[in-house]
């Protein structure tokens, strides 16, 4: 799939406890993928190591997780094209497993990490959406299409793919002329229609999720500003609503608490941007923060691993760079350099306490409000999402994207400063919204449960 739009990077990231990061990267076209994880005891891994296998720069990784201790890795092979998989246990590293997926523009996500189930979602030759789901091993044949009526657009972007709770994934992209197109998927299947959200952009999305039926969907658009639109449960927003900035990458955005909101992104001079929301309080920051480094050629992947914590990821060339924001302060720039391949180091070596890096944290602009991410207070922030994997995206997610699976309570119903209280609604209830199939629309299913719960797929 070739497109005028600008993709994800090589990177990805997930966190399958607030003690616990891995990192994934490709060393460029044919090359193989590269892994590098930090616990909370030993810190970082000494030096990266290889994963093998063959990918395509072109596809972004992805990195998901269903629980402790689990790790779901995924590319799109150089020669094949088919999307390939790996797995992590407490059995250790599996080896790579090749789909007959053969797509462009890879995006997954969690579908339920009770069944330890994925779905890899990608790009047709013909600008078709294709999935295909994987629960211990991949299920039949892929499934081509999605809904089963009206407009069907002609795909051409990586997608990206949200999740706000089990069974539940939303996907993201673009068609040739820039328009952004939504499709949901429930345990009855996928929605009968595609959304059409319009717009004109020049970047893949990112879209995250806070708690149970809310969805935040960013991009870049043909302006380099940074257009946001969002699910509220009932309806998607009546139009696009810009935030500024002067953007020259995807943006990548996260969520770590209930109405709370954390988007990054590379400006043109290649330095890291952030722009935060705060339902509770003063809504969307008034200006944007320039976290400095770089300058920097690979966007941005940002993880919220637990209350209040995050961590961005980002490459100038093959070095990889990492800021953590530690509750209360943005931390040093760390630098991991290159992946150097040495399949030596095992994924069980203990690290070490990686070194503050190089780049210093430029002076961001003034702002009406502090410009570091502050805890949320909102009354709901006691029932905060439990995020248990963030992709990308990407990404989650899932998210590549930022893409999560979370359990979280009702969010607030709080959406820009804008539009926060409500929204002109377009026609229809929650189901129809988002266009998701009633009980009725049940198709043939795939049994793939290795405990109690089953996992339907259209076919």
């Amino acid at each position: 799939m070739s497109s005028s739009f600008v993709s994800g990077g090589s990177l990805a990231a997930t966190a399958w406890s607030g003690e616990r990061i891995d990192l994934v990267t490709l060393s460029g076209d044919g090359g193989p993928m590269y892994h590098l994880s930090w616990d909370g005891t030993n810190g970082w891994q000494p030096d990266w190591d290889s994963r093998g296998g063959q990918f395509r720069a072109s596809d972004p990784p992805s990195i998901l997780t269903f629980g402790q201790g689990t790790l779901f890795l995924l590319g799109v092979d150089s020669g094949s094209g088919h999307v390939t998989s790996m797995r992590y246990t407490s059995s250790g590293w599996s080896s790579w497993d090749a789909d007959s997926m053969s797509i462009s523009g890879l995006g997954a996500a969690v579908w339920d990490p009770t069944t330890s189930s994925v779905f890899a979602y990608g790009v047709g030759g013909s600008g078709q959406l294709v999935s295909h789901g994987w629960s211990g091993d991949w299920l039949g044949s892929p499934i081509i299409g999605g809904s089963s009526q009206g407009t069907q657009p002609t795909l051409a972007s990586n997608l990206v793919v949200s999740s706000w709770g089990p069974q539940d994934n939303d996907i993201f992209g673009l068609d040739s002329e820039g328009a952004m197109w939504h499709l949901g998927r429930i345990s009855s299947g996928f929605g009968t229609n595609w959304d059409m959200l319009g717009g004109k952009f020049s970047s893949i999305p990112s879209a995250v999720s806070w708690g149970e039926n809310r969805i935040d969907l960013f991009v870049t658009g043909e302006d380099a500003k940074l257009q946001h639109q969002y699910w509220n449960g009932t309806t998607w927003a009546s139009d696009w609503e810009s935030l500024g900035g002067t953007l020259n990458s995807p943006p990548s955005a996260v969520s770590w608490g209930n109405g709370r909101l954390d988007i990054f992104a590379l400006a043109t001079d290649g330095s890291l941007q952030h722009l935060s929301f705060d339902a509770s309080s003063y809504g969307w920051q008034s200006a944007w923060d320039n976290l400095g480094g770089g300058p920097f050629s690979s966007p941005p992947v940002a993880l919220a691993r637990e209350e209040n914590m995050l961590d961005v990821f980002v490459a100038a060339g093959c070095t990889v760079s990492h800021l953590p924001w530690q509750g209360t302060s943005w931390a040093p720039w760390e630098d991991h350099g290159c992946p150097t391949g040495s399949s030596s180091v095992p994924q069980s070596a203990a690290p070490t306490t990686p070194q503050s890096a190089a780049p210093t944290i430029q002076d961001a602009p003034p702002t009406t409000q502090s410009a570091a991410p502050g805890p949320a207070t909102s009354p709901a922030a006691s029932n905060a999402p439990t995020v248990l994997t963030t992709t990308i995206g990407s990404n989650g997610n899932g998210q590549s994207v930022s893409v999560e699976t979370v359990t979280a309570s009702a969010p607030s119903s709080a959406g820009s400063a804008a539009a926060a209280s409500s929204a002109s609604a377009s026609a229809g209830s929650s189901d129809a919204g988002r266009h998701i199939p009633g009980p009725s629309t049940f198709l043939k299913g795939l049994v793939v449960s290795t405990v109690f719960v089953s996992l339907l797929i259209m076919i």
